[in-house]
């Protein structure tokens, strides 16, 4: 908490609770939340008024609709999950409640109607019927796979087996294990 020249965080091995010890972090622009972590809590992702982009987990995770407050900047959610996962809170006279647009987030200028929702293939109207995230106006396919883009650099150097390769989440694979890979912006086997 009240870091506000915090530009980035990097996750330990072991966190599996998010909670609002990561808030007020104005000059965050894109948050990736580890598999790991498998309940966001209140007040998690408040205040991060610079935040543009935000990664959800791979993983089922549950998550507080009390955690999305005051993101005037988000652009982007990336759900990666088949099954819309629940946005839950607690309201004394309402009891649990599943829905985003619930009380606190009503304090929280997040804008569904141009912040887009990303999920997987054939998940669009799943996340459209779900009581938690129907309220977003743009809700679109994304193929979660970690490749965003493929260039090749290099002419024919860049045909060598030589050539950088690279896991499935784009990250340079130095010794590769048996497994796909990208080289060469192509997808090749190693065996």
């Amino acid at each position: 908490r009240n870091l506000p020249e915090l530009e980035s965080i990097n996750f330990c091995d072991g966190v599996s609770l998010m909670g609002s010890a990561f808030c007020d972090l104005p000059k965050l622009k894109s948050l990736r939340v580890p598999n790991e972590i498998h309940w966001i809590s209140q007040l998690a992702f408040s205040r991060m008024e610079s935040l543009e982009e935000l990664y959800l987990p791979e993983v089922k995770f549950n998550i507080e609709a009390s955690a999305f407050i005051s993101l005037p900047k988000l652009k982007r959610i990336y759900c990666p999950l088949q099954t819309p996962p629940q946005i839950a809170t607690y309201d004394d006279k309402l009891g649990w409640c599943y829905e985003f647009s619930c009380h606190y987030t009503d304090k929280a200028p997040i804008d569904k109607a141009t912040c887009k929702l990303l999920v997987p293939p054939g998940c669009v109207e799943a996340y459209r019927n779900s009581r938690s995230w129907g309220c977003f106006a743009n809700i679109e396919e994304y193929q979660f796979d970690g490749v965003d883009d493929v260039t090749v650099d290099g002419g024919d150097s860049a045909d060598s087996p030589d050539a950088p390769c690279y896991d499935l989440y784009g990250r340079l694979a130095v010794d590769p294990a048996p497994g796909i890979y990208i080289r060469n912006g192509k997808k090749i086997v190693v065996r």
